[in-house]
């Protein structure tokens, strides 16, 4: 396409301490064995945040013990100032629950290898370990009178189920899983066959366990219900909810509501109220953003929640009667050890500030990062370099942090044109330490051209720990020297999260040197999910077909219609993420992906080579279509979701290059030519039938039938959506 000339495509791992990709490279929390790691990870998992993530009242009410940084932290409400309970070397704190007597709180501990069950001693400060064997467990809850605990483990199995054990001065006896495992019937797209039991929590007469599962339940988590600690076949269903890994019931200490968070047909989450018995829920909070976690006051009087309002993650308590909000900020921390404070002054070659991205490990073997800024962690490494993930944050250039006093590993990376800089600094206890840091360009030369850069496929939002905006999104993507950002506007299940930013022109949030556009993403994962860049009246909807067990099962609109609606509004129209491995027609007979028919009818604009997929088996499809005369350019996308805090990479990772003469331009990045390819369609029809070139051809199961110049569907086709095409990705 002679908009496009001169493309090329580039994909950069993230790095660990080595600098290099490494064959070894293995998913973060491997044993859990559930599809869709990305989502569950992020959605369910703790992750590693400068603000608060979990918490939890104390008995009395007057405090409340939290997660934060990786440590545990006490703070008086109403009062700024925190005190560290925790700070374990090499690991991190999370999700506290305190004992009915006060005098201890069990939580989770993420080592890189497995999440474990803690116990600590407030009086003492004494540390208990609770489980081990490297599984994956969470959510601790202790019972009402605290000789029982809940929580969740994918002990023996990799899934998450419900386990139970009384627990005692020795730690814990008679753990078991408290429902087994069950497989449900109905087909699920984006979650395992096996049902999982998430987000205990006890009714108050220590009785029965409040809790989520997907029994029979196609979209979502599942729904809310609860069973007899003593006697687990009785089970009952409180609520049908299309929770999103977090809807955490709680019971009312006078046990008449049941407090949840839900998106329940809004684009954010927020907290609602049902009952025992499941009545109609209504909403108890409202707004443009999420909260989570939300905690029950011992009284009943107060809800303390976490909220992403601000964008990066902060506590609140909020009286369940008027509404007034305490917000619980630590102004001041002390910290169970000597910090220090580090500051960070980055420049580039000619000595003028640039944004970068910026990871920092301590002495303790702990990521930090500035208060204020987003950690991200990557979502794989390899374990004979490093214990645990590359934690990093995005630095505007001048940052300061506090790290504990010793040896601390700095490394600084501002996209692909600048080397990588790393260095390892001594902090003094009390020391105030700046660093100066001076990247040096490793750009081509100017004879190859004026290059800009661009990611075809980022999620501004999509259901992560932050709230994104275009402005903070800018951020992220001057940080990455990256030119161009798609924001590619799609569904979580029912909720569009950025569907209230879409437009036809570049958002205003960004610059002369940043572009921001807000596209769409078409989700269909029985055809392939396709990107649709550049529209400029509207957004296609429904935003998906092909989804089972709903209204819209139906695989109509199939990609052609899509394509046409698309392009009739001067859009670009992509296949995203394509395959996994090494496609072979004859042995796959469920493929339904249309790319090879879309792309002989003319309806295909590019395609990402370079993307959450594997891009060998990708480009080996991609050869076989250009080795048939068809010009298709090739694109790129990272897939990121950019509200995450553990995401596959940041904006940018994977990124197209386009000679643009140096124009950063909506007009420049969208100009195909929909000029015939060299083959027409009937020749290439007789090509693909062809005994010579079957090897050649790209998924087709019946060549014949894709190469007619019109398909034609009926509006409602037989539920043969069971059969999805085998792709990933958002």
């Amino acid at each position: 396409m002679q908009g496009w000339r001169g493309l090329a495509i580039l994909a950069a791992l993230l790095p660990g301490p080595a600098g290099v990709a490494n064959a070894e490279r293995e998913a973060v929390l491997k044993q859990v064995d559930l599809p869709h790691t990305y989502y569950w990870r992020e959605l369910y998992i703790p992750q590693l945040t400068t603000g608060p993530s979990s918490a939890v009242f104390t008995p009395d009410g007057k405090a409340l013990i939290y997660s934060m940084g990786g440590s545990l932290w006490r703070q008086t409400i109403g009062f700024d100032e925190a005190v560290e309970l925790t700070h374990p070397i090499g690991a991190y704190d999370y999700q506290p629950d305190v004992s009915p007597d006060g005098r201890s709180v069990v939580f989770s501990r993420y080592n890189g290898a497995g999440l474990e069950l803690w116990r600590l001693d407030l009086g003492t400060g004494g540390e208990q370990r609770l489980t081990s064997g490297d599984a994956v467990n969470v959510e601790p809850r202790l019972s009402p009178d605290g000789k029982r605990i809940a929580w969740v483990s994918t002990q023996g199995t990799g899934h998450f189920n419900l386990f139970i054990a009384d627990i005692g001065p020795d730690g814990l006896r008679n753990a078991r899983p408290l429902l087994g495992e069950r497989q449900s019937k109905i087909s699920r797209y984006y979650y395992s066959t096996y049902d999982h039991a998430l987000n205990p929590s006890w009714t108050p007469d220590g009785k029965r366990i409040l809790y989520v599962t997907n029994n029979e339940v196609a979209w979502g988590t599942g729904d809310i219900w609860s069973v007899a600690a003593d006697h687990p076949s009785d089970r009952r269903k409180i609520l049908s909810e299309e929770t999103s890994w977090s809807a955490r019931p709680e019971m009312s200490p006078d046990s008449k509501q049941v407090l949840f968070a839900s998106y329940h047909g809004r684009q954010w989450r927020q907290l609602w109220l049902t009952t025992p018995d499941g009545v109609a829920p209504l909403p108890l909070t409202f707004g443009d953003f999420d909260l989570s976690s939300a905690r029950w006051s011992p009284d009943g009087e107060r809800v303390a929640y976490v909220s992403n309002e601000g964008g990066n993650t902060s506590l609140a308590v909020r009286e369940f009667i008027g509404g007034a909000t305490t917000k619980i900020v630590a102004k001041t921390r002390h910290y169970k050890s000597t910090q220090a404070r580090l500051t960070l002054d980055i420049r580039d070659e000619q000595g003028r500030s640039v944004p970068a991205r910026v990871a920092v490990l301590g002495s303790d073997r702990r990521a930090a990062a500035p208060t204020s800024s987003w950690m991200h962690a990557d979502d794989g490494f390899d374990r004979a370099l490093q214990a645990s993930e590359t934690h990093y944050f995005h630095c505007p250039s001048l940052c300061t942090l506090e790290a504990p006093a010793g040896d601390t590993a700095i490394w600084v990376q501002h996209g692909f044109r600048y080397l990588p800089w790393r260095q390892t600094v001594k902090l003094a206890a009390g020391e105030n330490r700046a660093v100066p840091v001076k990247l040096h360009l490793n750009d081509l030369p100017s004879s190859f051209g004026r290059w800009r850069s661009a990611d075809l496929h980022v999620h501004m939002n999509y259901g992560g720990a932050y709230r994104n905006t275009p402005e903070h999104l800018a951020k992220q993507t001057q940080a990455e020297d990256l030119d161009a950002i798609y924001n590619v506007i799609v569904n979580k299940e029912e909720r569009v999260p950025d569907i209230g930013y879409f437009r036809g022109t570049p958002d205003p949030a960004g610059s002369a040197e940043t572009l921001i556009m807000h596209s769409q993403e078409f989700h269909t994962s029985y055809w392939g999910h396709l990107g649709l860049l550049h529209l400029s009246d509207h957004m296609l909807t429904p935003d998906f077909s092909a989804y089972q067990h709903t209204a819209l099962a139906s695989p109509y609109p199939f990609n052609g219609v899509v394509a046409d609606l698309a392009h009739a509004q001067g859009a670009l129209v992509g296949y995203v993420h394509p395959f996994d491995w090494a496609i072979d027609p004859p042995k796959e007979e469920s493929l339904s992906n249309e790319l090879p028919a879309d792309v002989i009818n003319g309806k295909v604009d590019y395609i990402e080579i370079v993307g959450f997929a594997d891009h060998k088996s990708t480009a080996e499809i991609w050869y076989r279509l250009l080795n048939l005369g068809f010009r298709l350019p090739a694109g790129a996308g990272t897939d990121a979701m950019a509200n995450y805090a553990s995401l596959r990479g940041p904006v940018g990772m994977n990124r197209v290059f386009l000679d643009t003469g140096g124009e950063l331009s909506p007009r420049r990045f969208a100009r195909p030519s929909r000029k015939a390819a060299p083959l027409q369609a009937t020749d290439r029809c007789s090509a693909l039938k062809s005994k010579a070139n079957i090897r050649a051809i790209p998924l087709v199961e019946r060549p014949l039938a894709s190469c007619v110049s019109e398909l034609r569907f009926a509006r409602r086709l037989p539920s043969t959506t069971s059969s999805l095409s085998r792709t990933e990705g958002s």
